[in-house]
């Protein structure tokens, strides 16, 4: 028995004596603070904001003690962002209450390692793009905020409500759109560049604008706290556009996708409620293959007997006294080539007015200055029809206004500036051969044409190019869906038609390879094609025949202008006179009444 006791007592010396395997050091604590996280907005255009509302209240919950610079209040909030990928961020906050925004930004690990980020950081905007550089270094970066409303006696009576708010986001990649050439030279006004949003729908601007031309959209720019990138003051009012940072949102400002405008508390007076922002709308024109077809190329067949119908004839040119004005809101008009004596013969001979000099063709709205010379050929093919086949005995004026530059881009505060500028010239006809593809009705843009209706301009545009219904909320373009509504009976919404079998004596029916259509939106239809001076031609035999919306319309606005003359005549009468109906329009509910222009009605009278 002794041996066994022996070797029984060795083994259990051994294990006591064994060293073993060190335990693990035990996980850390879960960090239990109650601060509200905002995730990544990565991967899209729409942020996905955190919103802090009862900002007049505490928060309430468990939080890290953070070194704040800062001064502080009661109402400060903090919130908790992931950290980096690669080392840096950025934070976002839109600011819903008229204040000044103080935050400081920290890396941390959970309670530990606290470091401060940035300084304390103050804003009056109302949108605030801070980049973070956490160098990828810490588990919770902690943003601590606070505002103190501002003491402008604006907002002597102004008090939180409960549903007033900042929203919060944070991208670990920020979007960013592409940047267009904005053709300003140093000196001039304006930026010259600009830089497109991220969703591709407007430009990183806002637009602020009014009905009323006594409203201070001025005060309300400096309320907001952006940069003003340009600004117009005119008869009709003011439209000033301000800069939205790089990486954020338009749409959150309103006229977008942000069901709370971030803008609605910054007013310059407290009782100012007629003034509105949206976003600056990025135009594009339509080109060859892109809502234009070029009917040569395309080998198409015109209507037996309609040669004399389809040709190039300018008429009266302008004089100093009793013309009528047709405005072209374009691309402008090609400058030094073989049809540079036409456009001369219809320039403007009246004394200066605003942007337009005597003996001027028109003005450029890019780059500011009296020479709209076409790049790209679509107001040149716009301006050419409306000179071409012009058979009024009043002198005729055409002036060209230069919205889009050579990348085919116009911004929608050009658009609406431009169309201020017709309506001050005493334009008669304003051709719009454009238009805005979304859902919101332009209010600018809206307010300008109403202004030329009660200044008695006529105001003609296109349905558009893509074969829908524009009175459905998905399909609607502007100005063209203004068409046939309380307010706009002087704006004529044009469809494009032709003859079935290229037979002259048919109904014609509408072109559904490309024409957008509605009998409660589009009052009338034109032809799809029309000869005008090619762009870039190297003799005055070169002619354009192109196709599509954009090319019927200058067809209604020179054939108003022919039977309207300079007295501004009777619109009811032309209806009358000039239209004739289309029983396949008006069933198909294309086009209101069926209403259409006779490609050859001056030589058959049909």
């Amino acid at each position: 028995m002794k041996q066994p006791l022996l070797l029984y007592l060795a083994l259990l010396g051994a294990i006591l004596l064994w060293p073993g395997c060190e335990d693990e050091d035990p996980p850390p604590p879960p960090c239990e603070f109650d601060v509200p996280s905002v995730g990544f907005s990565d991967g899209t255009c729409d942020p996905d904001p955190l919103r802090l509302n009862n900002l007049n209240e505490p928060q309430v919950g468990t939080f890290p003690t953070l070194p704040v610079d800062c001064p502080a209040s009661e109402r400060a909030r903090i919130v908790r962002l992931d950290p980096s990928s690669d080392g840096q961020l950025n934070l976002h906050l839109y600011v819903g209450i008229p204040a000044l925004i103080n935050y400081q930004v920290f890396g941390a690990d959970c309670d530990t390692n606290i470091t401060p980020l940035t300084v304390c950081e103050s804003s009056g905007a109302v949108a605030i793009n801070q980049a973070i550089e956490d160098g990828a270094d810490f588990s919770d970066i902690y943003v601590w905020i606070d505002y103190t409303i501002f003491d402008s006696p604006n907002y002597d009576n102004y008090s939180l409500g409960a549903s007033d708010f900042i929203d919060v986001v944070a991208y670990d990649n920020e979007p960013k759109g592409n940047t267009i050439s904005y053709s300003r030279s140093e000196g001039q006004a304006g930026p010259p560049s600009l830089e497109i949003s991220c969703n591709g729908d407007s430009f990183q601007r806002l637009i602020l604008s009014t009905c009323n031309p006594d409203a201070d959209v001025i005060g309300w720019a400096q309320e907001l706290g952006l940069p003003i990138s340009e600004s117009y003051t005119g008869a009709g009012g003011s439209v000033v556009a301000v800069d939205v940072p790089s990486g954020m949102s338009p749409d959150f400002f309103g006229g977008g996708g942000g069901e709370d405008p971030v803008t609605s508390t910054r007013r310059p007076k407290q009782d100012s409620t007629e003034l509105f922002v949206e976003q600056d709308y990025l135009i594009t024109v339509p080109t060859t293959g892109a809502g234009i077809i070029d009917l040569v190329q395309s080998e198409y067949k015109f209507p037996i007997g309609s040669q004399d119908c389809i040709t190039f004839e300018p008429g009266t040119p302008s004089s100093q006294a009793e013309n009528v004005i047709v405005t072209v809101i374009d691309s402008g008009v090609e400058f030094g080539g073989v049809w540079d004596g036409t456009w001369e013969d219809h320039r403007y001979r009246l004394p200066n007015s605003g942007f337009v000099q005597q003996n001027s063709l028109g003005y450029d709205f890019i780059r500011d200055d009296a020479q709209p010379d076409d790049e790209i050929g679509h107001g040149t093919a716009v301006g050419g029809l409306v000179i071409g086949g012009y058979r009024g005995d009043a002198p005729l004026t055409v002036v060209h206004f230069k919205i889009f530059g050579g990348e085919g881009f116009a911004t929608y505060f050009g658009a609406v500036v431009a169309t201020n500028e017709a309506v001050n010239l005493g334009s008669h006809i304003i051709n719009m051969s454009w238009g805005i593809p979304q859902p919101n009705e332009p209010l600018a843009l809206g307010c300008a044409i109403r202004r030329a209706g009660d200044r008695g301009a006529i105001v003609v545009t296109t349905a558009g190019n893509n074969n829908v219904n524009i009175d459905e909320p998905m399909n609607t373009q502007w100005p063209g869906s203004f068409g046939l509504q309380k307010d706009y009976e002087h704006l004529f919404t044009v469809a494009s038609m032709e003859y079935p079998d290229q037979d002259l004596s048919r109904e014609p029916v509408l072109v559904d390879l490309y024409s957008n259509f509605s009998d409660k939106r589009v009052n009338v239809a034109a032809y799809l094609t029309g000869l005008s001076p090619k762009y870039g031609a190297a003799t005055p035999t070169e002619f354009s025949t192109l196709a599509g919306t954009s090319i019927s319309a200058p067809l209604i606005s020179r054939d108003l202008a022919r039977y309207l003359g300079a007295n501004g005549g009777n619109v009811g009468d032309w209806r009358s006179e000039r239209l004739r109906t289309s029983s396949d329009l008006e069933v198909s509910a294309e086009v209101a009444r069926g209403l259409y222009l006779p490609l050859c009605i001056d030589i058959t009278g049909e």
